[in-house]
C-alpha cells in the first residue's frame, strides 16, 4: 500500500531469526483470537444481564455510551475473526498454514495439525459466513445490506458466533505453534469478572 509506511513504522528489521516472522505472525493470530474470545464473553455477560433486568421488569434507562460500546463489541468480533479466517490473499490463517507446510514438509506432527486445521476451515459454518458478514455490512455497506436487519441491529450477527468453536481454534493454533517452535503460547489466565463487566455497562 503506497504511502502506508509514511505513518506506520515498520520494525521488521528487528526480526533476525530464521523463522521470526512466522513465529510473530502465528503469535499475533493467537493473541487476536484471544481478544475476540474475551469480547464474546463480555458481550454474552452484558446480554444476559440485560435480559435478566427486562424479565424482572426493570430495564435500564437508555444510554448512548452503553449502546455504542455494546455494538462495538460485535464489530470487534466480526472484524477480528475476518482477519484470521476470511482473507485468503492477506496474511490470514489460510496463508500461514500454507507457508508452514512449505517450510516443514517432512515433520509429521506439524502435518497432522495442519490436516486438522484445514478440515476445520472447510467444515466450519461460522468461518464460512465471516467473510460475507464483513463484506456485506461490517467493513462495507453493500446496497442489499442497507435494507437488512443488520442495519437496524448489528448484534443479531452474534447468533452465528460460537465461543466454544473459538476455544477449539485457540487449541489448534497453540498446537501448531508448539509443533513448529517447541514452545507454548501463553493463554490469558483470567477473564474479566462478571461484576466488573456489569458495573462497566450498567453503572446507573
Amino acid at each position: 500500500m503506497e504511502g502506508f509506511w509514511e505513518y506506520n513504522e515498520d520494525f521488521s528489521c528487528e526480526l533476525t531469526g530464521e523463522n521470526d516472522r512466522l513465529n510473530l505472525h502465528l503469535s499475533t493470530l493467537f493473541l487476536e483470537l484471544q481478544d475476540v474470545y474475551t469480547a464474546i464473553y463480555i458481550f454474552r455477560v452484558v446480554d444476559d444481564e440485560w435480559n435478566r433486568k427486562v424479565s424482572e421488569k426493570a430495564p435500564p434507562e437508555y444510554s448512548t455510551v452503553r449502546s455504542i460500546i455494546y455494538e462495538s463489541l460485535v464489530y470487534r468480533i466480526i472484524l477480528g475473526l475476518s482477519k484470521i479466517f476470511s482473507d485468503r490473499n492477506g496474511y490470514s490463517l489460510h496463508k500461514v498454514i500454507n507457508q508452514i507446510e512449505q517450510l516443514y514438509p517432512n515433520k509429521k506432527e506439524i502435518r497432522e495439525v495442519l490436516i486438522e486445521i484445514r478440515k476445520k476451515l472447510d467444515t466450519s459454518k461460522m468461518v464460512s459466513i465471516i467473510h460475507t458478514f464483513r463484506d456485506k455490512f461490517f467493513a462495507h455497506l453493500d446496497k442489499e445490506s442497507a435494507f437488512s436487519y443488520f442495519r437496524i441491529d448489528p448484534t443479531t450477527a452474534m447468533a452465528y458466533i460460537d465461543s466454544n468453536e473459538i476455544d477449539v481454534w485457540l487449541t489448534l493454533i497453540s498446537e501448531l505453534y508448539r509443533a513448529c517452535f517447541e514452545k507454548e503460547l501463553p493463554r490469558k489466565s483470567q477473564m474479566p469478572s462478571t461484576k466488573d463487566i456489569i458495573h462497566t455497562f450498567f453503572w446507573r
